[in-house]
Parts: structure tokens; sequence; C-alpha cells
């Protein structure tokens, strides 16, 4: 093999490689996000429950192994503070999800160039007259 086919064949691994990289990116950014969902409906069920509650009610926090006594406007903030930082988590990882999904698409493409590239180097003139006759398949396929 020519070094140009060597050196084409080691950049598309790396992209290959890359692009395998950011899909395991993505996957840990959905679970993310999911566990987010899970947290803000939990929340926002607890906030539902305690606007139910009478002003004197009685309640009791779980702070590791001790139950603390709150008062209901303690824990009213504390929820309302708690899914706001929820709120502000998901659109941190929406945006970093968008990110992604950027970078793979100019990922993708790069690979698809790299493939026509090494195609080329290795197939020389056989590449063109394949892709030719792919073209004039296409072109017959077409409604007219």
């Amino acid at each position: 093999m020519s070094v140009e086919v060597i050196k084409l064949q080691q950049e598309l691994e790396n992209e290959v490689k890359d692009m395998q990289n950011l899909q395991k990116e993505l996957q840990k950014l959905n679970e993310g996000r999911q566990k987010l969902i899970e947290q803000q409906n939990e929340s926002e069920l607890v906030q539902k429950e305690i606007d139910l509650l009478e002003e004197e009610a009685v309640i009791y926090k779980l702070s590791g192994p001790i139950l603390i006594r709150q008062t209901l406007t303690e824990t009213k903030n504390t929820i309302k503070t708690r899914i706001e930082y929820i709120r502000k988590e998901a659109i941190k990882g929406e945006l970093l999800l968008k990110d992604n999904e950027t970078k793979q698409l100019e990922k993708k493409n790069k690979i698809v160039k790299l493939q026509e590239n090494y195609y080329k180097a290795v197939m020389g003139p056989q590449y063109a007259q394949m892709m030719a006759a792919q073209q004039a398949q296409a072109a017959q396929q077409q409604p007219q």
C-alpha cells in the first residue's frame, strides 16, 4: 500500500474512534437527562403534596440518620429551589446534547469524505467508473 493510503486509513480509523466516543458521550448525556426528568417529576409531586398541607402541619426532613423538624415555609422553599436547580441542569443538558449531535454530524461528514478519498486512492480509475454507474442507476430510478 502507498503511504497516502496508509495515512488515509489511519486518519479514518481515528475519526471512527472519535465518533464512537461521541456516541458513548451521547448515551451518558441521555441517561443524565432521564435522571433529571425523574428527579423533576418526583420534586413536583412532593411540591403538590406539600401544597395540600395546612400551615401548622409538622414536617420532618431526613438528614442522614436523623429527622429534622422544618416549617412548611422552609420545606416549600427547599422544594422550589430544588426544582429550579433541576430545570437549570436540564437546560445545560439539552445544550450539551445539541452540541454532541452537531459534533456527530460533522464527524459523520468527515468520515464520509475520508472514505471517499480512501476508495479513490485504493481503487484509482475504477472508483470513478463505479461512481458514474451508481449515478446513472440513480437517475434511471427517479420518476420522470
